[in-house]
């Protein structure tokens, strides 16, 4: 498993390169600003310059950025429990540990399943990374239902533009993008 600082120096060193290819700007002149520990952006005097948001998610030895051009979130989680502990009575005890992070009807769909506990977490993480709030809303104000409908989202004037996941060699990766308008 790589140390937290090398995940982090990975995604900000991706980051870099990637916006300074794109704006024509050395990776090291870029601003990248971050304030009251909310969402980062590339900041210029010029607003109209700031057309494209990211997102910086990692876990293990896995690092994934998410560009975009409206604002995007992305969570990555290994499919398994975090102190990669895997007896029974850990699971259980984990469950139960974790039991006010989702509704009951995301606990019924959950059904003890790690899999599906990570698939539901990355969706929450990424929508408020994606919000730019972090974990600043408890999860359990977030319910994903099963029935959901776009006009849940788009009477608030926030259109969910896409839920991406990606489930492969025992990784989930969520990404959200949103657009937000006035009428």
């Amino acid at each position: 498993m790589l140390p937290d600082k090398i995940r982090s120096l990975t995604s900000v060193m991706l980051i870099r390169v990637y916006l300074g290819n794109y704006y024509g700007v050395p990776p090291n002149k870029l601003k990248i600003v971050r304030e009251n520990g909310k969402k980062p952006y590339v900041f210029f005097e010029d607003e109209d310059k700031c057309t494209i948001h990211f997102n910086i998610s990692h876990d293990n030895e896995i690092v994934v950025i998410a560009i975009s051009k409206f604002i995007i979130g992305v969570d990555v989680m290994k499919l398994e429990l975090p102190n990669r502990n895997k007896n029974e009575n850990h699971i259980s005890k984990f469950f139960s540990n974790m039991r006010n992070v989702f509704s009951e009807s995301e606990w019924n769909y959950i059904d003890d399943d790690i899999s599906k506990f990570m698939e539901y977490w990355t969706i929450k993480e990424s929508f408020v990374k994606c919000v730019g709030v972090g974990l600043y809303i408890e999860p359990s104000r977030l319910l994903i239902k099963e029935d959901f409908c776009l006009n849940d989202i788009c009477s608030r004037k926030i259109y969910m533009d896409n839920v991406l996941q990606v489930s492969k060699q025992s990784v989930i990766i969520s990404f959200i993008t949103l657009l937000i308008f006035s009428y």
